[in-house]
């Protein structure tokens, strides 16, 4: 059968195994301090075992402090320790770290069921105490086409949309839970907001569930990505709340899980007290001329009277305006803009018809009929006139006092304030 064993470029991408501190933390979510000799464990993505070694320590520890025999453990971990890697090196690697573990506690050599598979595509019947672990992060345009289909054909989740790769991790683990178990997962909180995560979040809402929000901490060492502890509990009364856990923040909140959208966006649960930042302000993009080599004034022109001079063109002052953008902000450039719009009597902006631009602002015309082959070839809204801007984002009200904020951000944020009234340009255009 195919795997995602035969596509090497992606399957580097699962690499990304799981620091120790958060090992500890996986297992305290999902409460494996006790009573854990005969409880059945599953690991479907073991790497070098890092999670393994743990879970297998641990075994070892609360077994001999419950007082059972060192061969009682042995055969204890035979029975009930299951993992699957389907990278050979790492599964030998893994087999390696596990059989330390024994040496340290003068264990004889256990016949681990580690397997070097597939787990989305293994025959696994057992049902489990507890499911854990660290399925890949790949995104659906990482996938090969061959094993989309593959994956489509034999997982639900899979079926709709882009799909992420640890999606049917998800959705393989639920249903090897035993009436009891408890699943434990380290996922990127993409599966909360993703649109095609919709089918596995409505089955993850089946099950107690409690979200473990690392947003805004590292960790780990070579992913920059927001991530979460997603554990999913079986159980004969099914809570109506998802338990959520802001883990930066300090924050703890139960949410009903009838409230939740489409996308579960957990700010908007947490703190909804207050006014709102949008009560004060009016948030929008910037002017987008969609050519801003056209109507953007910042070199080669000469200010007279009555008129600037562009390139040996004339163009009326009253049609220009003071400009400013973050770039121009941080240099401490002045900069100027076409604009051909005109106020009326409620002081709004609103558009010209041609004839009418054309009677009042001659000179304007004819620089801008000069651009006209470069005015024409923007992707214009349909109802932009070739003399206007190429959308019509900003217009209207952007003559006034503003707060500008660059659209990439580098290091550290930015702020620049106006309290004049200036044009906000989208440089980027």
């Amino acid at each position: 059968m195919f795997t995602i064993r035969n596509i090497s470029q992606v399957f580097d991408k699962c690499k990304i195994f799981t620091e120790k501190e958060q090992v500890k933390n996986l297992l305290d979510e999902i409460r494996y301090k006790e009573n854990v000799y005969n409880k059945k464990v599953l690991e479907n993505s073991c790497g070098d075992g890092n999670i393994l070694v743990e879970i297998v320590k641990m075994y070892i520890e609360i077994s001999l402090n419950e007082k059972y025999s060192l061969k009682e453990i042995r055969d204890g971990l035979e029975r009930n320790i299951i993992a699957y890697e389907i990278d050979e090196s790492h599964y030998k690697h893994c087999i390696e770290n596990l059989n330390k573990i024994l040496e340290r506690y003068n264990l004889k050599p256990v016949n681990w069921k580690i397997y070097n598979k597939d787990f989305l595509f293994s025959n696994e019947k057992e049902k489990f105490d507890y499911v854990i672990g660290n399925p890949p992060f790949i995104k659906y345009s990482e996938i090969n086409l061959d094993l989309r289909k593959i994956l489509c054909e034999n997982f639900k989740s899979c079926q709709k949309g882009k799909f992420d790769y640890y999606f049917p991790f998800i959705e393989k683990g639920l249903k090897l839970l035993n009436n009891k178990g408890k699943l434990a997962y380290i996922l990127p909180n993409s599966l909360f907001k993703n649109v095609s995560g919709k089918i596995i979040r409505d089955e993850i809402l089946k099950y107690n569930l409690k979200i473990v929000d690392y947003t805004g901490l590292k960790i780990f060492k070579k992913v920059k990505l927001p991530i979460s502890i997603v554990c999913c509990e079986n159980h004969e009364e099914v809570t109506s709340y998802i338990k959520y856990i802001d883990v930066k923040n300090k924050i703890e909140k139960n949410i009903e899980k009838k409230e939740l959208k489409k996308k579960w966006i957990f700010e908007t649960y947490i703190s909804n007290k207050g006014p709102k930042l949008k009560e004060f302000i009016d948030a929008h993009m910037s002017i987008a001329t969609l050519s801003n080599n056209v109507f953007l004034i910042k070199d080669n022109y000469e200010i007279k009277d009555d008129h600037f001079v562009i390139n040996n063109f004339s163009v009326e002052k009253k049609i220009i305006r003071k400009a400013v953008s973050p770039r121009s902000a941080e240099r401490k450039k002045e900069e100027f803009i076409i604009f051909p719009y005109k106020k009326n009597k409620k002081n709004k902006f609103e558009k010209y018809e041609e004839k009418e631009f054309q009677q009042h602002f001659p000179m304007a015309e004819k620089y801008l009929q000069d651009k006209i082959q470069i005015l024409n070839k923007r992707k214009s809204d349909k109802n932009s006139k070739w003399f206007e801007y190429g959308r019509n984002q900003g217009i209207y009200n952007s003559y006034q006092p503003k707060i500008l904020l660059s659209t990439i951000i580098t290091q550290k944020v930015k702020i620049y304030f106006y309290q004049k009234r200036k044009f906000h340009i989208q440089v980027f255009a």
